[in-house]
């Protein structure tokens, strides 16, 4: 599919129904940006950027002995192209993710990081997405039939997307500013709160 294209449509179809815009969204991909590594003072190797803007995930894995645990700090573009930085704090065994969304990640570098035993692992990949500050998800298109694997909603639904095991293509209404999927691809429209 050519989520671009699609996109672009679903941005003219929502000008005409009163909502103020759509984003794109992937699933989440544990390793998209760095694959499994040793834990380093340093710059990790960028393995591929995101799909479409996406807040970013930090995953360690203790080998023996945690490591104490550092900083990253990842440089890049927000969905506007704008110059872009952020700092994480990584917690052992636990997924950390960025507050912002990247369009592109140009590094990501360790620092402070003090090996224990032996050289703790991470992976650095995509997560969900979230509505911009004023904003929240009014519906969800799906283009390919998806899992979703969390939400954050603005107000109760009957059943979380979550819940299912599958969701068919088509348009779902929802409330949520904050969204991630395992597999598929949809579009989510915005609406101002």
């Amino acid at each position: 599919m050519s989520t671009v294209l699609e996109l672009q449509a679903a941005k003219a179809i929502l000008a005409q129904s009163g909502l103020e815009g759509a984003k794109a969204l992937h699933p989440i991909v544990a390793n998209k940006i760095v694959t499994t590594t040793n834990m380093i003072v340093g710059a990790y190797s960028i393995a591929a950027q995101p799909v479409v803007p996406s807040l970013l995930s930090v995953l360690t894995t203790t080998v023996t002995g945690a490591d104490t645990m550092g900083t990253i700090t990842f440089v890049g573009t927000d969905v506007n192209d704008a110059a872009l930085t952020e700092v994480l704090i990584p917690v052992a065994g636990v997924t950390t993710y960025t507050v912002n969304e990247f369009k592109t990640v140009t590094s990501a570098t360790g620092a402070g990081w003090v090996i224990n035993t032996g050289n703790d692992t991470l992976v650095i990949g995509t997560a969900g997405i979230v509505a911009p500050t004023g904003y929240y998800f009014a519906s969800l298109i799906v283009l390919a039939a998806v899992v979703v694997a969390s939400q954050t909603n603005r107000s109760v639904l009957s059943a979380p997307l979550s819940t299912f095991t599958s969701i068919p293509a088509g348009t779902y209404p929802i409330k949520a500013s904050a969204i991630a999927l395992t597999s598929g691809e949809a579009i989510v429209t915005l609406a101002r709160i």
